[in-house]
Formats: C-alpha cells, structure tokens, sequence
C-alpha cells in the first residue's frame, strides 16, 4: 500500500460534502491510498466536512507526510491493542536513529509468544473495524487529566511545556492519546 503512488488531479472543493464521499465520488479506486487531503494550504483530514471553495490535492501514503500518519494511527493501534490486554501496563514508543519505530510494554512479566500474537490480532481487529480517529480539542488542563489517566510521562511533560491554552487529543474507541 505505501508504495503505491497517488497520481491524480486536484477536484473541485464541494462545500458541504466530506472529503472522504468527493475522492470516493470521483476516485474511487484509490480513496484507500489516501492519507489527508490539501486545500488552499491546509491539510484536512478525510472526516472533515469541506467548508470553503477550491482544489483539492489528495496526499497518498506514498509522501512523508502520508508516511508520518500511517505511522502514527499503527502507534496508536498498537497502544489501544496493548492496554487493552495488559491494562495496568505503561506503553512507550520510541525511535531510533535508523528512524525506525518501536515499542515497549512496561510490565511486571516480560511478554510471552502467546501474548505477542494476541496483541497482533487485537491490532488487526481493530484495523478490520474501520474505527474513525477522532481529534478532539480540550483544555490543556484536561488533555493533562487525561493523559495521566495513562501514566504517559513524556506526554504529560509535553503538554505542560507547550505554550498552547487548548491541546488536540486522538480518541479511538474510547482511548485517548497525545500526538505532537
């Protein structure tokens, strides 16, 4: 999927209408290519309902930027799949210079072969479901209660150090993470 190239056309804005239904309506063989979507300068994401005229430029996985979100939404999979098995557990996500990603399940038992499959089935579930990511602004005092809630350390230093009022938070199926 990430190899593929998104090589189309800008579409007309169509005020009212979600970006997801427009490059259904007039791709759709690639809508599933498809990361966020341009418009006049600023990336929305395919929920969104358009609210202004214009082109519309899709951006593909197939780009950094497409690259970056397909990245960040397994991450969060990945973490919504692990709390979910090891509740008590703390989660981290790290990079390494070769930029590659992974992560760390913080419990009391090191993680067995079974519990490793169980994780990567609960992740494929969720994928299979189609759950929609939804962003949410709060406060910066509630993206902190929150994120607590999880025991996110570097999270919680993030959010208290950033010189914002409000704060966007990632919500899938009743998970909440912070994603800078």
């Amino acid at each position: 999927m990430l190899k593929e190239r998104v090589n189309i056309d800008n579409i007309k804005a169509i005020k009212g209408m979600k970006f997801y239904d427009l490059i259904l309506k007039e791709y759709k063989d690639i809508i599933d290519k498809v990361a966020i979507c341009k418009l006049n300068g600023k990336y929305h994401e395919l929920s969104e309902i358009i609210d202004e005229d214009g082109e519309i430029k899709p951006i593909g996985f197939d780009n950094d930027f497409g690259i970056k979100i397909y990245s960040r939404t397994l991450q969060f999979i990945f973490i919504k799949a692990a709390l979910e098995i090891f509740p008590d557990s703390k989660i981290t996500i790290e990079q390494s210079i070769s930029k590659a990603i992974y992560g760390e399940i913080h419990k009391d038992a090191p993680l067995t072969e079974l519990e490793i499959v169980k994780i990567k089935n609960r992740m494929q579930e969720l994928i299979d479901k189609d759950i929609l990511i939804k962003r949410e602004k709060v406060s910066k005092e509630r993206a902190l209660e929150i994120v607590s809630n999880y025991n996110m350390k570097d999270k919680i230093k993030l959010i208290e150090n950033c010189n914002l009022k409000e704060v966007t938070l990632c919500e899938l199926d009743g998970v909440y993470d912070y994603f800078y």
